[in-house]
C-alpha cells in the first residue's frame, strides 16, 4: 500500500511541486517502508514551503522519521522545535519522553 501512496504523491508533486500535503504524505509513506533518507528529503521540502500553521505537523513528522531511524537525539531536537510552534499533543509528548530516555537527555 505505501508504494501506491508514494506513486500517487509523486504524481501530484509532478504537477504541483510545492504541495505541502503531498510532501507530508510522501514522507510518511517513505518512512513506513524504511526509505528514511528519501523521507528526510521530502519532509525538508515540506518544511521549506510550510505556512506557519503547518510547521508543527512537519516538525513532528521529521521527529518521527529520526525516531524510526533510531536517532533518539535527532528526534528530541525536532520534537523540541515542534513544541516551540504549539504545545505537544499527549502522544507527541510521550514519544519525545521515550526518545529523551533512550538518548540519555532526560533530566
Amino acid at each position: 500500500m505505501p508504494i501506491c501512496t508514494i506513486k500517487l504523491a509523486e504524481g501530484i508533486l509532478k504537477d504541483s511541486p510545492r504541495q505541502f500535503d503531498a510532501l507530508v504524505i510522501l514522507s510518511g509513506a517513505q518512512t513506513s517502508i524504511q526509505m528514511h533518507h528519501e523521507a528526510i528529503r521530502s519532509v525538508n521540502k515540506a518544511i521549506e514551503i510550510a505556512q506557519p500553521h503547518q510547521e508543527y505537523r512537519a516538525f513532528v513528522l521529521k521527529a518521527f522519521i529520526y525516531q524510526n531511524m533510531g536517532s533518539s537525539s535527532g528526534a528530541v531536537d525536532w520534537y523540541t522545535k515542534a513544541s516551540r510552534k504549539q504545545p505537544l499533543t499527549a502522544i507527541d509528548l510521550a514519544f519525545m519522553g521515550d526518545c529523551m530516555i533512550k538518548s540519555g537527555n532526560f533530566s
